[in-house]
C-alpha cells in the first residue's frame, strides 16, 4: 500500500531545511581535530549542533519529530523515483545474468540444475519487480522538484550513479 500523499509544502520544506542542516553539520565537523588543545567536548558539540538544528527547524515551524517524519517521507519517495529511473540499466544487467545462467543450465544436471533454475527464477522475479508502491501524484511531485531533490537527497536504497 502506498504511503499517504506528499504535499508540495513538505517537499519545499525539505528543500529549504536539509541544506541548512547539512551546513551546520559540516561547519561543526570541519574544525574538529582530536589533537587540538582546548577543543570542545563531544557533549558540548552535540548541544551546539542540536541548538543550531532546532533554530533552523523552528524557523520552518518544525519539531525534531516532525522533521524526522517529513525527511523520511520525502527521501522514501526520492529513493523510489531513483530506483524506477534506473530500471532500464538494472534490467539489462539482470538479462545478461539470466542468459549466462541459462547457458550453464544446458550443461548442468541434478542439484546444480535445480540451483540454476532457482537462480533464474529469482532473477526473473527481480526483473519484473516494480519496487515499493508510490502514488502517481507523488512521483509527479518529486519529478517537478527533481533538480533540487536529486542534488541534496542522500542516496540510500539506490546504488551510486555512474558519472
Amino acid at each position: 500500500m502506498a504511503p499517504s500523499p506528499l504535499t508540495e509544502d513538505e517537499v519545499r520544506a525539505y528543500i529549504a531545511v536539509w541544506p541548512q542542516i547539512n551546513q551546520v553539520l559540516a561547519a561543526t565537523l570541519r574544525p574538529m581535530d582530536p589533537g587540538r588543545p582546548g577543543g570542545v567536548s563531544q557533549e558540548e558539540l552535540g548541544q551546539q549542533v542540536r541548538a543550531a538544528v532546532d533554530a533552523i527547524l523552528l524557523d520552518h515551524h518544525l519539531s525534531q519529530e516532525g522533521w524526522a517524519k517529513l525527511r523520511r517521507r520525502v527521501e522514501h519517495a526520492v529513493d523510489i523515483v531513483r530506483w524506477r529511473s534506473e530500471s532500464k540499466e538494472r534490467n539489462a544487467e539482470l538479462d545478461t545474468r539470466i542468459q549466462q545462467k541459462q547457458a550453464l543450465l544446458e550443461l548442468a544436471d541434478g542439484t546444480a540444475k535445480e540451483m540454476l533454475e532457482r537462480d533464474i527464477a529469482e532473477l526473473e522475479e527481480q526483473r519484473v519487480a516494480k519496487g515499493p508502491p508510490l502514488l502517481r501524484r507523488d512521483v509527479d511531485l518529486v519529478k517537478s522538484f527533481w533538480r533540487d531533490l536529486d542534488k541534496i537527497t542522500p542516496a540510500r536504497g539506490s546504488p551510486p550513479k555512474k558519472k
